[in-house]
């Protein structure tokens, strides 16, 4: 299959992405998770951790979070709102080339600090975390079969909406 990673997806069209190859060294092409780092790698989602390491058996950042929700937003083609502006008490924490992806989903309402104005950028995502960021970045997506389900959201319990 061609790789057409020059342009989003349509309709969300995966299966056209040549994701059957990997460059990262630590990811065996007998793991299960091979072909889905292999497409996020080629769909410019995920870059690894240097060194030609993807590090698939450690914990994720917060910062890292983010960028990977970057990286897809653009690989999508989503030009993300500015629902709110600020900054973080600890951006100065927040590594250099994470900065730019960490302000944009903040600024999307995509993500959040921890509390206090913080982000925690070395901190550890919990699935709690990435399923909250999902959620946010989903009611995000204006197009794509996830645009119309986005009120079904509040089926899941949330009885304030």
């Amino acid at each position: 299959m061609e790789n057409e990673n020059s342009s989003a997806p349509n309709n969300y069209q995966f299966s056209t992405l040549n994701s059957s190859f990997t460059a990262f060294e630590d990811v065996s092409p007998s793991a299960w998770y091979y072909n889905a780092v292999a497409w996020a790698e080629a769909s410019g989602v995920v870059y690894g951790v240097g060194n030609g390491q993807f590090a698939p058996g450690n914990n994720i950042t917060r910062e890292q979070m983010a960028v990977i929700f970057f990286n897809y937003a653009n690989f999508i083609g989503l030009e993300l709102p500015t629902i709110s502006t600020g900054t973080f008490a600890d951006e100065g924490q927040i590594s250099g080339w994470a900065l730019q992806p960490v302000s944009a989903m903040f600024e999307a309402g995509i993500i959040s600090g921890v509390g206090n104005n913080h982000f925690n950028p070395q901190g550890q995502g919990t699935r709690a975390e990435v399923a909250t960021m999902l959620r946010n970045f989903m009611e995000t997506v204006p197009f794509g079969p996830f645009a119309a389900a986005t009120d079904d959201f509040a089926i899941l319990g949330d009885e304030d909406e």
